[in-house]
């Protein structure tokens, strides 16, 4: 029998696995060689040729995003485990915020790739990119409020899923000396986050946001 090459003798079953093992391997070269990554390097980590790699990613920069990418995906189902259990949509919002920023943060090659290392732009724009902007909708959806009835329409539950991501991304991109303990946290996206998510629910868009006086209530559909 011929023997099997590439893919250290084991080959993927599908393209899924494929993919998984491609990031995977990318996560390693990260983690040894830093700003030095290439599609090589991945190549050479899991024996294949060059033209494998490429024929799931088409650059560098795409695998790279595809990496952060793949990093807010898996730390999805603990940050909604820490939410679920909130019945407050803008305690949950800031919950939320908090939970992403200090698992995310965590993830040492995420903040190699978003963070203050980040200065190469080879991520762009990705962290508020559309395939980001769908993780964050699906997240915000799986807390299983009524945001249109609570004043959410489409355009501003947009604008609430950018304004997360720019919130998480731009602690990513402080160094950790700069990211405050988890009760200091939530107090700050407390103060600055949760007036404007109710007044969005009382219907005063735009309107100048003020102290809570009262605790927003789950909507029932």
């Amino acid at each position: 029998m011929a023997r099997r090459t590439g893919w250290g003798g084991e080959l993927p079953i599908d393209d899924a696995e494929a993919v998984a093992r491609i990031l995977s391997a990318t996560r390693r070269v990260i983690e040894s060689e830093g700003a030095a990554v290439s599609v090589t390097l991945v190549a050479q980590e899991l024996q294949v040729t060059r033209q494998t790699v490429y024929r799931y990613f088409g650059s560098v920069q795409e695998l790279l995003a595809a990496v952060a990418l793949d990093s807010g995906r898996t730390a999805a189902p603990t940050i909604i485990d820490r939410v679920r259990a909130i019945t407050d949509p803008a305690a949950a919002v800031v919950e939320l915020v908090a939970s992403a920023i200090e698992i995310l943060t965590t993830d040492r090659v995420l903040v190699f790739l978003l963070g203050p290392g980040a200065s190469t732009g080879l991520l762009g724009g990705s962290m508020t990119g559309p395939a980001a902007r769908d993780q964050a909708r699906a997240i915000l959806d799986e807390l299983e409020f009524d945001w249109r009835r609570m004043g959410f329409d489409d355009e501003m539950f947009d604008q609430l899923v950018e304004w997360c991501l720019l919130v998480i991304g731009a602690y990513i991109h402080r160094p950790d000396d700069e990211i405050p303990a988890p009760a200091e946290l939530r107090a700050y996206l407390s103060v600055w986050m949760r007036p404007s998510i109710e007044a969005a629910h009382l219907g005063t868009r735009g309107a100048r946001a003020r102290p809570q006086t009262e605790t927003m209530t789950q909507s029932v559909p």
